[in-house]
């Protein structure tokens, strides 16, 4: 008679040998495809229950990266990864699905080779050839009908760059749901018919007035739209009541190029992020605005008041947003009116971020802006685990603020006490490096001048910068003197976690 333990590893064995992988529907094993990258799409043929599915899958990934030898030198004469291009070439050719929901394209079209070769007819010729292919696998994508479609064309390495100019039948594409584009060059006008468009991006693209409007006014349920570096476009006119992200990053190549700025008429946007070259945007009609991020982007800082007139009237257009966001470059613009004793805008958000990079100089922007947000009920502060580079703050106008500004950050918020009110300030968030000697003086001010506070959130894990390790005995130190800190409301708690 068969034991019970014999028969469960009978069962077990009739188990192990039944397929149930096979026994899949079609569509279902299809689908456990689209997980894997494309690469290892192909050695599918390899394994019995996939061998007649891999050529239908519905996600597509062509990365130059997965096959670039970085120590490889760079040849003399325009270079192609050839073991990249045919990898794609037959993995198109092969496939037989008859819709694919994404096709993603990271590859440098540029002329990679050294500047002093005699190969620039043929040069020309390798990269029309090439161009042309690229265009072939566009139209593969559109008959496809893909929904998401990814082309990434920016060199990553020396050379001369060459742009793509990209086919304006992807702008016909009606099943297309998202699209995001760089390093290519739009000329001709377009008829834009992108009915089912819902996020776009563009990324280092030359294009013109007409043509970016054409583009947006094509796309009729546009909810997000990226635009970042790119160059031509002095008009920005989002006019489609259905579009309520914008993402803007402003080159400082446009500072020396034109001296007009970027014009933005955006009704309808309810969110918005600008970066970069900050004082060339020009916001018109914002007043739907409620949440903006502002992202500085400087090497070498100036000091010159007359500089940030521009980015003052920028500001006035987001004062009655109720979520601000701001990093370290641009607190010191504050800092510099501050000291100046410059009128600053008044803000009515109800929540405010400041994404750090601590230096002492940040103190009186902070301040400012802290004085100036009367209706503050939210604060939050990440915090970097470096300091803010020295070379921001090496330029020769920057050692002005050293010269005729210098204090002691170690007292400076105990002198600063009565000239600031935060009679609305419910809760407070400090993540990242908390530690930093700064970060204790500045939450004993905030106890101090928050009347109503009911919740201070401290944490070490939580951070939109890098994660931070922090020694156990410096938390706890930190922890000790935290609970030693006065408090303007009795009800506030403190949180560590």
């Amino acid at each position: 008679m068969e034991t019970r333990s014999r028969r469960l590893k009978r069962l077990m064995r009739e188990e192990e040998r039944v397929d149930r992988i096979s026994q899949l529907p079609h569509s279902i094993r299809v689908l456990i495809l689209s997980f894997l990258p494309t690469k290892e799409v192909v050695k599918m043929i390899l394994v019995p229950p996939f061998r007649d599915v891999w050529t239908r899958s519905r996600n597509l990934t062509f990365d130059q990266n997965e096959f670039h030898d970085s120590n490889s030198r760079i040849p003399d004469a325009p270079h192609y990864n050839t073991r990249f291009v045919n990898f794609i070439r037959n993995m198109l050719r092969v496939h037989v699905g008859e819709t694919i929901d994404e096709f993603h394209l990271i590859f440098w079209l540029n002329l990679i080779y050294e500047e002093h070769t005699t190969h620039s007819h043929s040069s020309y010729l390798k990269v029309k050839s090439m161009e042309s292919e690229i265009t072939h696998w566009i139209k593969f994508a559109v008959r496809k009908s893909v929904k998401v479609l990814n082309l990434n064309l920016l060199a990553s390495r020396g050379g001369r760059v060459i742009k793509y100019e990209l086919p304006d039948l992807v702008f016909r594409c009606n099943d297309l749901r998202e699209f995001m584009l760089a390093g290519c060059v739009i000329r001709k006008p377009l008829v834009t018919q992108l009915n089912s468009l819902r996020k776009l991006s563009l990324r280092d693209i030359e294009l013109s007035d007409n043509i970016m409007n054409s583009i947006v006014e094509g796309c009729s349920v546009l909810e997000e739209l990226s635009f970042l570096s790119c160059s031509g476009v002095r008009m920005l006119r989002l006019a489609n009541p259905r579009v309520k992200r914008l993402i803007i990053s402003i080159g400082w190549f446009e500072e020396k190029l034109v001296k007009k700025k970027l014009e933005i008429i955006c009704p309808h946007v309810t969110s918005l992020e600008i970066s970069g070259a900050i004082p060339l945007v020009d916001l018109k009609n914002s007043s739907s605005v409620l949440d903006a991020s502002l992202r500085y982007d400087t090497i070498f800082f100036k000091c010159a008041p007359k500089k940030y007139e521009k980015m003052r009237t920028l500001l006035e257009q987001l004062t009655q947003t109720g979520v601000l966001v701001m990093c370290s470059k641009m607190i010191l613009v504050f800092t510099t009116w501050a000291l100046r004793n410059m009128p600053f805008p008044v803000f009515s958000s109800r929540s405010l971020t400041l994404e750090l990079q601590f230096s002492k100089w940040l103190l009186p922007g902070i301040r400012g802006i802290l004085r100036n947000s009367s209706h503050l009920e939210t604060l939050t502060i990440y915090i970097h685990s470096e300091p803010l580079p020295n070379r921001i703050m090496e330029s020769n106008q920057a050692l002005w603020m050293w010269e005729h500004h210098d204090f002691d950050d170690g007292d400076y918020w105990k002198s600063r006490e009565p000239d600031v009110a935060l009679g609305m300030l419910k809760t407070i968030k400090i993540y990242g490096y908390i530690i930093e000697p700064s970060v204790l003086p500045i939450i004993g001010f905030l106890m101090k001048k928050a009347l109503v506070l009911e919740e201070m959130v401290i944490s070490n894990s939580a951070t939109v910068f890098e994660a931070v390790d922090i020694d156990t005995d410096e938390l706890f130190e930190l922890c000790k003197n935290l609970l030693k800190l006065p408090r303007a409301s009795p009800s506030a708690v403190i949180n560590f976690c």
